[in-house]
């Protein structure tokens, strides 16, 4: 079959660095001006400058009628759903890009409709996000109930403007008045109710700028706090902690919360010089839905674990995925209520197994 000349062309040319899930994540687009077959793009995975991401899991096609498959490590294979059009055009996103400076490779190997293949390189740019929020928690974990927390964080210089949402949906007055003092930023939370709530902040700043960062609060709510529950005396709300995950190699496991509660997770390298990586996500249910929440801890040291601590309410999925070199990695699951932390299979709208 006769067509035009072949050519690729990968856009964006550049990206900026992230250090967390970032909800405006980028999106490649892949155009090549032939009929194809499939398309294989190797995308350099890790944590490294000359890496783009720590992980091709969150890609998925963003154009219609086209599958893609995880061949390997940073490896993805693209086939059209029907007779190959005159033009490819495909998107692939979200792209979670890291934290490190730098450029990368990225080789795409189309294979046309007459049998042939064509590969080409194509440079990116990850350049240094200075707009971001950095290091957002609460002054404390764990507050009364009734009680006020304050939040501080790093924040872009400017004064951006600041919205915040809470998971218990109570109204908040956007934007809100932070105390801002060049970057060093804090702002307090009142009437906090909820056994475990979680905050989304978002900064928006000139020519479209936006920074996005997410932390939680545990509320000890005492004897009969519990949405519509009465009962006399004394109530125990939160039952004993139990061990939900533990492991010791790379996977990827998932589980469906029957009552609200939180989840703390560590990741430990069992050797220096290496590091251990676990993403964890909290999703609506649902195999469509997108995380909701999501923390990414690297650890870097021998034996010096990293904690995080994420709400996770009843019905959402969790997904604890454990990378890298000697990696360790636990979970415990504190209830806040009668129902069971079950492992599913990723993505699925019914629980698994205990």
């Amino acid at each position: 079959m006769t067509h035009a000349p072949y050519a690729a062309a990968l856009h964006p040319d550049s990206v900026k660095c992230s250090t967390l899930w970032d909800p405006q994540a980028p999106t490649l687009h892949l155009r090549i001006t032939a009929p194809v077959q499939s398309v294989r793009v190797t995308v350099p995975t890790g944590p490294h400058a000359g890496d783009l991401t720590e992980a091709t899991d969150s890609l998925a096609p963003h154009t219609p009628e086209w599958t893609l498959q995880q061949a390997g490590h940073g490896l993805l294979d693209a086939h059209p759903i029907g007779a190959p059009a005159a033009h490819t055009e495909l998107a692939l996103g979200p792209l979670l890009v890291n934290a490190e400076p730098g450029t990368v490779e990225i080789t795409v190997s189309a294979t046309l409709d007459d049998g042939t293949t064509h590969t080409t390189r194509h440079h990116l740019t990850k350049d240094t996000n200075d707009f971001v929020i950095a290091r957002l928690a609460p002054a404390v974990a764990e507050v009364g109930h009734g009680k006020s927390v304050k939040l501080t964080w790093d924040g872009p210089k400017g004064k951006p403007t600041y919205t915040l949402l809470r998971s218990d949906k109570k109204a908040v007055k956007n934007p809100i008045a932070v105390n801002d003092k060049n970057g060093t930023c804090d702002y307090t939370v009142d009437d906090l109710t909820n056994a475990a709530t979680a905050f989304l902040l978002k900064a928006a700043g000139p020519n479209n700028k936006e920074a996005h960062a997410a932390t939680a609060v545990h509320v000890t709510l005492g004897d009969v706090q519990a949405g519509a529950l009465s009962a006399n005396g004394h109530t125990t709300l939160m039952r004993t902690p139990t061990a939900a995950w533990s492991a010791t190699a790379k996977e990827t496991k998932c589980y469906r919360a029957a009552t609200d509660g939180f989840v703390t997770a560590t990741v430990t390298t069992r050797q220096d010089n290496t590091r251990a990586t676990l993403r964890i996500s909290v999703s609506r249910p649902g195999k469509d839905s997108q995380p909701a929440v999501e923390r990414v801890l690297h650890a870097d040291s021998a034996q010096i674990p990293v904690n995080a601590q994420l709400p996770l309410p009843a019905g959402a999925e969790l997904q604890l995925a454990l990378s890298g070199d000697s990696p360790s990695g636990q979970a415990a699951w504190f209830a806040l209520g009668g129902g069971d932390l079950t492992e599913q299979t990723c993505g699925s709208r019914s629980a698994g197994h205990k």
